[in-house]
């Protein structure tokens, strides 16, 4: 119990001032401004390679996601389809049925005649969200500990993640990779807790949640 009261409460304390800013500053979430690439780039893996692995659809909403989590993609961007089948050098059926899986994800919305955007949402649904995920995430870490599932080796790895993520922020890194590993180190650190916590349910609900958070940080 003392173990993971304390790698949440490192969590809590390491991204604290984003949760701050958002009542001070809403226009510019967590200061973070994220230049505009110069050039279209694939994040940290071959997205298509080894086609009898992944779907071509799997690989497309993966590639849509990274470029969240980097801050390529902000609140109201539209998503164009034959511009990322290029980008990805697929054809434009799997980057449809990668939208429509956001957008039950609650990532993309879509509307007739204009096409697929990001997630557009106001700071009034972004405070809900906030207190959605905060609600969750207490049942989560309930779970764990009342069932006893957590053992010393989570706890080594969650405060071994925490380590990781307090060291990179002091990385000298362009401000886009620096989001894009943190923001993926925050996820793995949520997604671990809600796997071992064995709530399906839940871990589908707060990983979209998790993306609509980042959207609006964007």
């Amino acid at each position: 119990l003392v173990g993971i009261m304390k790698a949440w409460n490192s969590i809590v304390e390491f991204f604290s001032p984003c949760i701050r800013t958002i009542h001070a500053q809403p226009v510019a979430f967590c200061g973070m401004a994220i230049h505009q690439y110069e050039k279209r780039m694939v994040m940290s893996m071959d997205f298509t390679r080894d086609y009898t692995k992944r779907s071509l659809s799997d690989v497309a909403v993966t590639y849509i996601k990274n470029k969240i989590l980097a801050g390529e993609y902000k609140s109201g961007d539209r998503l164009i389809e034959s511009e990322i089948s290029s980008e990805l050098d697929i054809s434009r059926a799997p980057v449809r049925e990668a939208l429509r899986q956001l957008n039950v994800e609650g990532m993309v919305s879509f509307s007739p005649r204009r096409g697929n955007f990001i997630l557009d949402i106001t700071l009034d649904d972004t405070m809900e969200v906030f207190d959605i995920r905060l609600t969750l995430e207490k049942q989560i870490l309930a779970r764990l500990i009342h069932n006893a599932i957590l053992t010393d080796e989570h706890i080594a790895h969650l405060l071994d993640s925490i380590d990781k993520m307090q060291e990179q922020e002091q990385a000298k890194l362009q401000e886009h990779d620096m989001l894009f590993w943190l923001n993926t180190m925050d996820l793995k650190f949520h997604g671990y807790l809600w796997e071992i916590a064995g709530s399906t349910q839940r871990k589908k609900i707060l990983e979209g949640l998790f993306y609509q958070l980042l959207i609006v940080m964007n």
